[in-house]
């Protein structure tokens, strides 16, 4: 049972990023196996990581919904520029996939195995792969990803506050692609990180786990 607000001890302070952070990828571009990586990093922080599938989530306002959840890190996983219009200074990366390999890992997922439950419109979609050939599949699932293509081809490549990565030159080596990554937010401790220095981190991460269950009162 909560304690009443009375009783309740001050919250611990908060190191808060610098500025607002961000990631921005897009459907079949490991935007799931990344914002797995973002959510264990915020966990350990004590950061409010948001994960923001599509407009829908924050009601097509980033800006505001930003500003009323005390954001700390955006994880826009179907990034739209259009809907980045307002928002506050922040500095992030985004992440990019050869449209090619897109489109064949998007055939087979969609066509065997990936989940329907929030996507009604996969339903019909994968009744009509199962239909056709391999190659009217393929003329199928593009158009099916139009939109995806769309948002990757409106994108701005050129913003100096936002990194640009492929897909392709993460995964064969993640720890140094993220230590790069990082690196360019201005969220990497390069200090030694001996014995002293283990304990209150070790202390610190557990309690913000504890916090995110819901058994801790403060992050």
């Amino acid at each position: 049972k909560p304690r009443a607000a009375s009783d309740r001890r001050p919250p611990a302070p908060v190191s808060k990023p610098a500025q607002l952070l961000a990631y921005f990828g897009h459907h079949k571009c490991a935007s799931t196996w990344i914002h797995s990586i973002l959510a264990a990093a915020c966990v350990d922080s004590g950061w409010r990581l948001a994960y923001l599938y599509d407009e829908k989530n924050f009601g097509g306002d980033l800006e505001r919904y930003v500003a009323e959840n005390d954001v700390d890190f955006v994880s826009y996983v179907n990034a739209d520029a259009r809907r980045l219009t307002g928002l506050r200074p922040f500095r992030g990366f985004h992440v990019v996939r050869d449209p090619r390999d897109i489109l064949t890992s998007a055939y087979f997922s969609h066509k065997h195995s990936h989940p329907t439950r929030d996507w009604p419109e996969l339903v019909g979609h994968r009744e009509k792969l199962n239909a056709v050939s391999k190659q009217e599949g393929l003329l199928l699932e593009m158009e099916f990803n139009r939109q995806v293509f769309e948002e990757m081809g409106r994108w701005d490549y050129g913003q100096e506050h936002v990194l640009e990565l492929k897909q392709e030159e993460i995964t064969p080596d993640p720890y140094r692609a993220f230590l790069t990554i990082f690196g360019f937010l201005g969220i990497l401790d390069e200090e030694h990180f001996g014995k002293r220095r283990q304990g209150p981190y070790w202390l610190r991460a557990c309690q913000n786990i504890l916090y995110k269950q819901g058994r801790w009162p403060w992050r």
